[in-house]
């Protein structure tokens, strides 16, 4: 932290210094306070959307490195699945269409070697395949947290 000492109209002095408690708030902890449970199920289904929508997630397995990278702590506000029914689950509770089987799932989270993004596959795809698979993760993990901060951006507003 820095601190800072600024010279400004009493009128605003006030409202100075609120602001930089809430944005001091937000770089301290993430806010993770103004957000609830529901509002992380809203974060990756929307990542998962716009995923879809922009044609990232080509096949069903795909869903298969996402679920690895939450279970590596590519994103610190998910809680690793740890099974590919436990996942795919949550994505049917997110009600994610179309729905891959537990299997698929399965198949492409075991064929991960290593920890993200320095990953290896048992299946040996090409150069272009192993880029196209973190490829998905990066987007996945700038998806949700472009939703996140939508909504604290929101917060901060109010």
């Amino acid at each position: 932290m820095v601190e800072l000492t600024l010279r400004v109209p009493e009128e605003v002095a006030q409202e100075l210094k609120m602001l930089a408690e809430k944005l001091a708030s937000v770089v301290e902890g993430g806010r993770t306070d103004w957000l609830d449970d529901d509002d992380f199920n809203i974060f990756f289904k929307k990542a998962i959307e716009e995923l879809q929508s922009d044609k990232v997630i080509k096949r069903p397995r795909d869903f298969g490195w996402i679920m690895a990278a939450v279970d590596q702590g590519v994103l610190a506000d998910i809680e690793p699945f740890v099974r590919p029914a436990r996942f795919r689950w949550y994505l049917q509770f997110l009600k994610v269409r179309p729905l891959p089987c537990q299997t698929t799932i399965a198949s492409a989270y075991n064929c991960v070697i290593g920890d993200f993004p320095d990953w290896a596959y048992l299946d040996e795809p090409s150069t272009t395949e192993m880029l196209r698979r973190k490829d998905v993760v990066y987007r996945f993990k700038s998806a949700f947290m472009r939703a996140k901060r939508a909504k604290l951006s929101a917060k901060l507003e109010k």
